[in-house]
């Protein structure tokens, strides 16, 4: 009698073994398969800004110097180069050549070929720009924060 219980014990952890095993493998093999990238793409960084030119481009910003750009009305984004490690506050454009971005440490930096080259604007010692707005096509306005109590 003894030597049943052993053999059926024995047959019992195989079993149980087996079960395990099999499950383990279908949850790894069905967990993963389905796992993308989503937020956003092609890139990680938290965005700040989006300006749309027209129903079709558009471009965002954010963290990190991260632009991104589209040509088919944000189904498809495609990275671009800022040149920078600052966050971006904030992103706008005249037309689909010029543009300006402003962010942390006073960053200010524009293009002229559509986002494609960005390069800094200097001689001027700002702290962090929040906001700008395009007036015209020559004129921009910043607003800045010196404090979390001020605004510029």
């Amino acid at each position: 009698m003894n030597r049943v219980l052993e053999i059926m014990n024995s047959v019992f952890c195989v079993v149980q073994s087996a079960v395990l095993f099999i499950l383990l493998l279908s949850v790894t093999i069905f967990s993963q398969s389905a796992w993308q990238w989503q937020h956003p793409l092609p890139a990680g960084n938290t965005l700040n800004s989006v300006d749309f030119i027209n129903e079709n481009t558009g471009f965002a910003a954010g963290d990190l110097g991260c632009i991104l750009k589209t040509t088919d009305g944000g189904k498809n984004w495609k990275e671009l180069s800022s040149g920078t490690v600052n966050n971006i506050h904030k992103i706008k454009f005249i037309n689909s050549g010029n543009g300006i971005c402003a962010g942390k440490n006073g960053l200010l930096m524009r293009t002229k070929d559509g986002g494609i080259n960005w390069e800094t604007v200097t001689g001027l010692s700002l702290p962090d720009i929040h906001d700008i707005d395009i007036a015209g096509n020559t004129f921009f306005y910043l607003r800045i924060k010196r404090n979390y109590n001020e605004e510029r």
